[in-house]
């Protein structure tokens, strides 16, 4: 389908540089393929639902976060591996999980007690969390762009990615990168709170990932193509 899609299509646009490569690397468009990359402000509209933190008996910057469905390609695993050697550091993981995905696997929220599946949450508490969390863990092994992180880093958390090309487009000196199959780099990132040095001036961030300035250019694009008619 999508290669129908892109052999009809009037115009081409992706989400970051790594997932154009993909596009050309798998199919042959005839188009060009503009990058227009996402944007955060949906994130600045909602309100912290702060009763989270007491339902989870958690405290302000005492506990790491992981947000995203719970899938293969999002590595959850490499945070379960670490939280059984750093066993003083809290956990909190959140998404919807499919044992069907999982099936076979080791994956189990229930045997370490420094570890806290919350399940799905409401964007409220999300935002809560992430304000509130000492780093936004994000261990994933494949991504187009990365949301969350940028989520996160907008409502002031420190970030821990793992070492992929996309996450290391998109953000660049904003977060601390470590190895996503190797649980000792996490380990040691986490242990020597590697994550304190990164640079905390994020308007740089807010002004490229603005979904204000990036839906303008989608707009110029419609309104070329609706021209060309």
């Amino acid at each position: 389908m999508v290669k129908k899609l892109l052999e009809n299509a009037k115009s081409i646009i992706t989400i970051s540089n790594f997932s154009k490569k993909e596009i050309l690397n798998n199919f042959s468009p005839k188009k060009n393929i503009q990058v227009i990359y996402e944007g955060y402000e949906h994130i600045d509209r909602i309100k912290k639902d702060t009763t989270i933190l007491t339902r989870l008996n958690l405290k302000d910057k005492k506990f790491f976060l992981s947000l995203g469905s719970i899938k293969a390609n999002k590595n959850i695993e490499l945070i379960l591996k670490a939280a059984k050697k750093l066993k003083e550091d809290t956990f909190v993981i959140t998404g919807e999980f499919n044992p069907k995905i999982f099936k076979g696997s080791d994956l189990n929220f229930n045997q370490m007690d420094n570890v806290i599946y919350t399940g799905y949450l409401k964007d409220e508490e999300i935002k809560t969390l992430y304000s509130n969390c000492e780093a936004f863990i994000f261990p994933s092994l494949y991504e187009g762009f990365g949301l969350p992180p940028l989520e996160a880093r907008v409502c002031g958390a420190n970030l821990i990615l793992t070492d992929i090309e996309p996450l290391r487009e998109v953000y660049g000196n904003q977060a601390v990168y470590v190895n996503p199959y190797d649980e000792n780099s996490l380990i040691d990132t986490i242990t020597k709170r590697k994550y304190k040095e990164i640079n905390n001036n994020i308007s740089n961030l807010k002004n490229k990932y603005s979904w204000l300035e990036n839906s303008k250019l989608i707009l110029n694009e419609i309104i070329r193509l609706i021209q060309q008619v």
